[in-house]
């Protein structure tokens, strides 16, 4: 109640409930609008020894400039970024398109279906990062929209393993033990893209990094929640890194030399 009261009482509070009532704002020099920030701390008198407030004062304005302008200077890169990814993914689809009807011709020489394959795996590379910029900037304006569905995680992860187990390292085993889990294969309500692009995130971070060894896709249901778990003899995280891979386009090598790829 007492910093209440000294806070109704301070001047620049009269004076802008007054240019308020009048429908005018607080203002300085240029017409702009005036942020100050009150501070009430308890102390006591030093020379009565009794209980009082103190008030610290400072204009803030400048700061909620700077800032309003840095999050426009946010939001027009976040713009830029879903222009340009959607105008790379026009030319990208000619390229995967061709390349791969090439590549199947029969009258293609072997050595030209090779350099082909190539190129098309080029290019889907190329155009799944185009896809994670487009996503990562629609996720972080929360511009997107969930449609949920009946999934089977098991035939989910299945589609995944299959599509990823050409990248192995020799000698790597990829194992998919989720169907043994439930006889439904784990049916969850879930926005199915969401829980593939989920599910590829994960199990292709396990491939990359996995040199020798198992690879293995789990699961397990807690009363309504179900986890789905992959487990690998990879090289790991080191224990300094863990709380900055989960930071935004961030990886445990952040050096330009670095031997494994990726967004982060």
């Amino acid at each position: 109640q007492l910093a209440g009261m000294a806070f109704d009482a301070h001047p620049l509070v009269k004076t802008a409930r007054k240019q308020q009532q009048g429908g005018k704002p607080l203002e300085k020099g240029g017409g702009q609008p005036v942020w100050h920030k009150l501070t009430f701390a308890p102390c006591k008198n030093p020379h009565n020894g009794r209980n009082c407030l103190l008030l610290l004062e400072s204009d803030v304005s400048s700061l909620l400039a700077a800032q309003a302008e840095l999050q426009a200077k946010n939001d027009l890169k976040d713009q830029f970024l879903q222009c340009m990814s959607h105008e790379l993914r026009t030319p990208l689809s000619g390229i995967i398109g061709l390349s791969s009807a090439l590549a199947v011709s029969p009258q293609a020489p072997q050595q030209l279906q090779r350099a082909l394959q190539t190129i098309e795996r080029s290019a889907l590379q190329l155009n799944a990062l185009v896809t994670d910029m487009l996503e990562t900037s629609a996720c972080m304006a929360r511009d997107f929209a969930l449609h949920y569905s009946q999934v089977s995680l098991a035939a989910a992860s299945e589609r995944v393993c299959d599509s990823l187990r050409p990248r192995l390292n020799p000698g790597v085993e990829l194992r998919n033990c989720i169907a043994a889990v439930a006889s439904e294969g784990l049916v969850v309500e879930a926005d199915e893209d969401r829980v593939h692009k989920a599910l590829w995130h994960l199990i292709e971070n396990a491939v990359k990094f996995t040199t020798h060894g198992l690879i293995e896709v789990s699961g397990r249901v807690d009363n309504d929640e179900v986890t789905v778990l992959v487990t690998d003899t990879g090289c790991g995280i080191q224990e300094h890194m863990l709380e900055r891979v989960w930071q935004h386009f961030q990886q445990g090598d952040m050096s330009s030399t670095r031997k494994h790829g990726g967004t982060g």
